[in-house]
C-alpha cells in the first residue's frame, strides 16, 4: 500500500491558490460578464453539473441497488463485475462526499465575501465564523465535487485523463463566469476534491479494491478492474483495432507518399 502524500500537494495547492488570489481574483471580479454575454450563458447552462448530487445520487442508487442483488445466484464472473461496480460507486461517493463535507466546514470558518460584494467590500474581505451564503465563497463546493470526480475517473480510466482535466477546468471556472466565486476559490475547491479522490484510491488499494498503489506516485487501476462483460470489451477492442488500425495505416501511407514526393 502506498502512503497518502499531503505535504507536497498542500504546498502546490497553496502556491496555486496564492497566485490566483494575487493576480486573478481582482481582474475577474472587476470584469464580471454581463447576463447577455455568450460565455455567461454557456457557463450558466453548464454550472449546475458541478453540484454534488450529480455524482452522489447515481452512486448512492447503484450502492442501494447492489444490496438487493442475490449475489449467491450469480456466476463468479458476474459477481466480480458487480463487485467492481459497487466498489467504484462507493469510491466516487465517498470521495465527493468527504470533499464536500470538508469544504462546507471551511466556508463559514473562513467567511470570504462573494464576488457580488466586490464593489462594496473588495476582493479580500474575510469575516470568519459568518454563517451566511454571501460569506461562503472560499473554497468552491462545486469545484470540489468536480475535482474529486475528475481525479477519480482519471485514476480509474487513464485514457480519459486529458478529457477529464479539460472538463474539470471548464466546469470549475463556470463558477467564476457566473459570478459566484473568485478564481482562487475554484482552484482551492478543485485541489481539495482531487486530493480526497487520490487519498480514497490509496485506501481502496489497501483492501485490494480498484487500485494498486504499490508503485509510482499515483495509484494505478488494477489489471483485474473491469465493469463491462468480457464480450463487450472484446467487441470494443475489435472496433478500436479495426478503425484505429486503419487510420494508422492511412497515416503511415500518407507519410511515405509525402517523403517520396
Amino acid at each position: 500500500m502506498g502512503r497518502i502524500a499531503w505535504k507536497w500537494p498542500l504546498a502546490v495547492a497553496a502556491g496555486v491558490v496564492l497566485f490566483a488570489l494575487i493576480f486573478m481574483d481582482t481582474y475577474f471580479a472587476a470584469n464580471r460578464l454581463t447576463a447577455k454575454s455568450l460565455l455567461f450563458q454557456q457557463a450558466l447552462a453548464w454550472t449546475d453539473l458541478g453540484k454534488s448530487a450529480t455524482v452522489l445520487v447515481p452512486t448512492a442508487f447503484l450502492l442501494v441497488a447492489s444490496s438487493f442483488v442475490s449475489w449467491r445466484r450469480l456466476r463468479p464472473r458476474t459477481q466480480f463485475l458487480l463487485l467492481n461496480q459497487a466498489a467504484m460507486s462507493a469510491y466516487l461517493f465517498l470521495s465527493v462526499g468527504l470533499a464536500g463535507l470538508v469544504v462546507n466546514l471551511l466556508k463559514p470558518l473562513i467567511g470570504r465575501a462573494r464576488p457580488s460584494l466586490y464593489l462594496e467590500l473588495g476582493a479580500y474581505h474575510f469575516d470568519p465564523l459568518t454563517f451566511h451564503f454571501r460569506f461562503a465563497s472560499f473554497p468552491s463546493g462545486h469545484a470540489s465535487m468536480v475535482g474529486a470526480t475528475a481525479m477519480g475517473i482519471a485514476l480509474l480510466f487513464p485514457r480519459l485523463r486529458a478529457p477529464m482535466l479539460i472538463l474539470a477546468l471548464w466546469l470549475a471556472t463556470t463558477r467564476v463566469f457566473v459570478g459566484s466565486h473568485f478564481m482562487s476559490d475554484v482552484f482551492a475547491g478543485l485541489m481539495i476534491g482531487a486530493w480526497f479522490a487520490y487519498a480514497m484510491a490509496i485506501e481502496c488499494s489497501a483492501y485490494g479494491l480498484l487500485f494498486d498503489a504499490s508503485e509510482g506516485m499515483l495509484p494505478r487501476q488494477k489489471r483485474t478492474f473491469h465493469i463491462l462483460p468480457a464480450r463487450i470489451r472484446a467487441e470494443w477492442s475489435g472496433l478500436q483495432a479495426r478503425y484505429l488500425g486503419r487510420s494508422r495505416i492511412v497515416s503511415e501511407r500518407a507519410a511515405t507518399q509525402a517523403r517520396t514526393d
